[in-house]
């Protein structure tokens, strides 16, 4: 006899990343395109621009989902360039979970 295991998306392991992008990512549209990687990817959080010319994204999401957000964030708009990205990640639970929507904030 088996197991059965229901599937709830709301079960789901999330981690928080915030990535700190580098290079000419402001004035190019990089906030929009970042909020559309986010939103085909369901992920929370939000995206702003740094007083030191960096973009500064913080998604709460699925941890099999951030290499391929990394990917599609690297390409960038037209216009960008990312010569760098970093990345700290911290394990949430539930609770810390704070983000109902990912938002560009100004």
């Amino acid at each position: 006899m088996g197991c059965i295991t229901t599937y709830n998306k709301y079960m789901k392991m999330k981690k928080e990343y915030k990535l700190l992008v580098k290079g000419r990512v402001q004035g190019v549209g990089f906030r929009y395109y970042t909020c559309k990687i986010a939103e085909k990817y369901d992920a929370k959080g939000y995206v702003r621009n740094t007083e030191e010319g960096d973009v500064e994204i913080v998604l709460q999401i699925e941890p099999v989902l951030i290499a391929e957000i990394l990917t599609d964030i690297r390409k960038g708009p037209g216009l960008s360039r990312v010569d760098e990205i970093k990345v700290f990640e911290k394990e949430i639970k539930d609770k810390e979970i704070k983000y109902r929507a990912f938002n560009i904030e100004y």
